[in-house]
Order: structure tokens, then C-alpha cells, then sequence
């Protein structure tokens, strides 16, 4: 081969052989840079405790220092949480980098500009994890924190969810399963006594399990009255919430009609559920109208109630408490009740909450990163395991090592499954004015006050005048 020959073939391949070693130089500097940078980073976060939350951090501290930085936390009171950031925002604070956000507040933070959507780091896959598959999370969890385009930009995600609620029936199975008791039922209703599928079936339960201290329940003589129901009916959120349920089940409207945004409080259903709740008082503890959800749950953990509708996500901890629970191995869920003729499925509501990239945040690749941590089928497998927390993974739902380690979740799919008609708080930036009207009406009917029609009536006309003013409606 000639000189000139051998020159042609040689020159190229040195200059290629000089440009790889260049570039690998170059991006392993760059890694090196980023990795230095990472581990000066602290990430401030402002939280709520929440279990769920608790569970977060624990994770994220996980993952911050795997990849060398500080994690800070800042703990507020969940209505403390939303003026801070809020006014943080506003005042042009860039001391945050993550924040607690309850799924019925994110319009709020939407609408202001506080929150970066993670949209803009999955669709980046030099940041994303390859392995993220999102159609694995629950898709109501997924649709909870994506923007339907009235409250943001249509289709984003804005964070990963971080808590899985759905409201389910909890019930005593054993009281339910009872030779005697079924015996009884049938005697009296003329059917079979079956865990209630209808609120027809749900009042006649409630109503044939009330009894009264030295009645017999189950073979044994009471020391203490019994109620067919409890719900947690204390003024504001604790009523709203747990009537919504019930109101769904009816056929009612969300609050609203989504497709017009016209108010629906006094629509027929939600007249007929308004009814229908406050008649279920007869067979509720006689403090009901005072009563917070962790006191209605602490009745039925003593062993003092046959049914309440809850959220499922403290339930598996309180029932199961060695030291607290009277009903361990007696107590089961399913999915709500239901009119028939709503054309629904175990309608109620399902809660979320989740962490938030604040946007004024300099650190948002890695809160990211942590929360993509978190949301990752091995921490959400952990989570469920480890701190009894309901998975958003519907593979970790079904997972056969959680189940059996986690025996209350065997049902957990079923309880969140696509075809049931759950539903989040309506996703609103006015939601706190539209709490506070709807609650007034249903604390106004169920203490007599005034009448199911004649409060709804107000509320559908406070209602009407917050929509027209918002301009949502003319």
C-alpha cells in the first residue's frame, strides 16, 4: 500500500478517535459539574403531617442523599400551608423547592403561577426515568392532577400523586356473616341480610343493628348502645365530605354540572340524598353533629358501630391497632352504596394529595427527581409494606407479596377500579367559598334547623351569585 494511500485511511481515524475522547471528557466533566452542584443543593420543602407525607419524606430523604443533597422540611398546619405559599409566591420568595398540595387546592396554585407542571420533565427523557410507566398509576389519581383546561392548560400533569383515598364502605363482616342475626333480618325485612349494595339495604342494616345497652348483639348482652351508622357530621369540611358521598350514590351532581358550570344544589337527587342523610340520624351516636372523622372511625374501632363510609386510607391502621381496635378479624370494606336507578357504581369520592414543584424553585430537575423517586413502583411496593400506606401503583395494588404481608389491602383494587363512578373534590379555584356554602346547608337540615328544601334552595342561590360574580356563569 502506498504512503498516500495509508495517509487517506489514518487521518480520519485519528481525528474520529480524537473527537470521541474529546467528547467523553466533556460529558463526564459535565456529570462531574452536576454532581458537584447537586451536593452544595439543599431542598426546601413545606409540608403538612400527613402520614402519607411523613412516608414521602422519608422516601425523598432517600433519594436526596443518593444523589448527595439535603432535604429540609418546614412543617404548617394543612390550612396554614395554602396562605404561605401562597403569599410566598406573590411576595416573590425562591426559598421553596417543594410544598404540600391537597388535589382541592392545586386550581388555586394553577391559577396564580406557583406550580411547574412535571409534564415538562417526563417529556424530557435526559431527566425521566425510562421505567416511569405512567398508565401504571391509578388513572382516577392521574385525572385528579391533570388540568381538564377550565383550571389550567388542558392536559398537563402537574405532580405525581403522593396519597390513593378512595371513600369505601367500612363494615363489621362479622355482624354481617352472624346465623342469628340474618335469621332476625329476614324475619323482619322479608329479604336476605347482605353487606349493602343499595342505600335502601344500607338504611335497613343501619336501622335493624341499632340497639340499645342490654339488648343482645350477636348472642351477647350490650354494655354500651350500638349504631347501625356513623359519619363524621361536625360543620364544615367533615360533613361536606362525608354527605358528598352519599349525594354521589343519589345521582347528584358534583356540586356543579361540568359541561354549563351551573350549580345543581337543588336538583332533585341532591334533594332526595339531603333527605336520605339526614334520616340516617336516627341511627347515628347522638353526638354525630359534633363529631370529626377520627371520632366517628374511633367508634367504630371500639366495636360501637355496624357500618360508616370513610376514607380508606387510615382505616387499614386503625382497625388493625393491637392496642386500640376491638374489631381485628371482624371488619371489612367495599365499595359505596349505590340508587339503583343513578346508573352508578360505587360512587363517592376519592381523595389525593401529592408534592408540588414550586415554580420559583432554582433546584427543579431534583425535585423532581425526588418525586419521581417516590412514585416508583419499588418505593410505592416499600410504602405499602413498610408504612401500611394504599398504593397509586395498580402493579402494587395486585401485588402478591403486598397482599400478603398487607392482608386489609386484598380488596384495595376493587375498591378504586376505572368503572366506578368516583370522583374528586370539584377542582375549582373557589372551592373554599363553595365549602362553606354547601356545608351551611347541610349542617342547617341535618340539625332541623331548617328544612332539606329551603336550605339547599339558599345554597343554590349563593351558589349562582359565586359563579356569576367568578364569571363562570351569566
Amino acid at each position: 500500500m502506498s504512503k498516500r494511500k495509508l495517509m487517506i485511511i489514518l487521518i480520519p481515524l485519528i481525528v474520529l478517535s480524537f473527537f470521541s475522547v474529546f467528547y467523553f471528557a466533556m460529558a463526564e466533566k459535565k456529570e462531574s459539574e452536576k454532581e458537584r452542584t447537586f451536593k452544595d443543593v439543599t431542598i426546601r420543602a413545606a409540608f403538612s403531617k400527613f402520614p402519607e407525607v411523613i412516608a414521602f419524606v422519608k422516601y425523598a430523604s432517600e433519594k436526596a442523599d443518593e444523589i448527595g443533597v439535603k432535604l429540609d422540611v418546614s412543617w404548617y398546619g394543612f390550612d396554614e400551608i395554602v396562605d404561605k405559599i401562597i403569599l410566598d409566591y406573590r411576595a416573590g420568595i425562591k426559598s421553596w423547592d417543594l410544598f404540600y398540595v391537597d388535589a382541592k387546592e392545586l386550581p388555586t396554585y394553577v391559577r396564580i403561577g406557583a406550580v411547574t407542571p412535571i409534564e415538562e420533565f417526563i417529556s424530557d427523557p435526559s431527566i425521566a426515568d425510562s421505567n416511569l410507566d405512567l398508565d401504571d398509576f391509578d388513572s382516577t389519581l392521574i385525572e385528579v392532577n391533570t388540568s381538564d383546561g377550565f383550571w389550567g392548560p388542558k392536559g398537563i400533569l402537574w405532580a405525581f400523586p403522593n396519597y390513593s383515598g378512595p371513600n369505601a364502605l367500612i363494615f363489621r363482616s362479622d355482624l354481617f356473616n352472624h346465623p342469628q342475626e340474618k335469621t332476625n333480618f329476614k324475619r323482619k325485612y322479608g329479604y336476605d341480610l347482605v353487606v349493602p349494595k343499595t342505600y335502601n339495604q344500607f338504611y335497613d342494616a343501619a336501622e335493624f343493628f341499632t340497639r340499645t345497652r342490654g339488648e343482645i348483639l350477636a348472642g351477647e348482652v350490650l354494655e354500651s348502645d350500638f349504631y347501625g351508622n356513623a359519619q363524621s357530621c361536625k360543620p364544615g369540611g367533615f360533613i361536606f365530605h362525608d354527605y358528598l358521598n352519599f349525594a354521589l350514590g343519589f345521582g347528584a351532581q358534583n356540586i356543579y354540572y361540568a359541561d354549563t358550570l351551573m350549580p345543581a344544589w337543588n336538583e332533585p337527587e341532591n334533594i332526595a340524598a339531603g333527605k336520605y342523610f339526614v334520616s340516617l340520624k336516627s341511627f347515628m351516636p347522638p353526638g354525630a353533629s359534633a363529631m370529626s372523622s377520627g371520632e366517628s372511625l374511633a367508634l367504630f374501632v371500639e366495636g360501637r358501630v355496624l357500618m360508616t363510609i370513610e376514607y380508606t386510607l387510615k382505616v387499614g391502621t386503625a382497625c388493625n391497632d393491637p392496642e386500640r381496635s376491638k374489631i381485628i378479624g371482624k371488619w371489612d370494606y367495599t365499595i359505596n352504596p349505590t340508587v339503583p336507578e343513578s346508573g352508578r357504581i360505587g360512587a363517592g369520592l376519592y381523595a389525593s394529595n401529592f408534592a408540588a414543584i414550586y415554580s420559583l424553585s432554582r433546584n427543579k430537575e431534583i425535585a423532581y427527581k425526588l418525586c419521581e423517586y417516590v412514585a416508583s413502583k419499588e418505593v410505592q411496593k416499600r410504602r405499602a409494606i413498610e408504612d401500611n400506606l394504599p398504593p397509586v401503583r395498580i402493579s402494587v395494588m395486585n401485588d402478591p407479596e403486598v397482599m400478603s404481608k398487607q392482608p386489609w389491602m386484598k380488596n384495595f383494587s376493587k375498591i378504586t377500579a376505572p368503572n366506578l363512578a368516583l370522583e374528586p373534590d370539584v377542582m375549582n379555584p373557589h372551592f373554599n367559598e363553595i365549602l362553606d356554602i354547601t356545608s351551611t346547608a347541610i349542617s342547617q337540615a341535618f340539625a332541623g334547623e331548617i328544612s332539606v328544601e329551603e336550605a339547599y334552595n339558599i345554597a343554590q342561590k349563593q351558589l349562582i351569585d359565586l359563579f356569576k360574580d367568578a364569571g363562570y356563569i351569566k
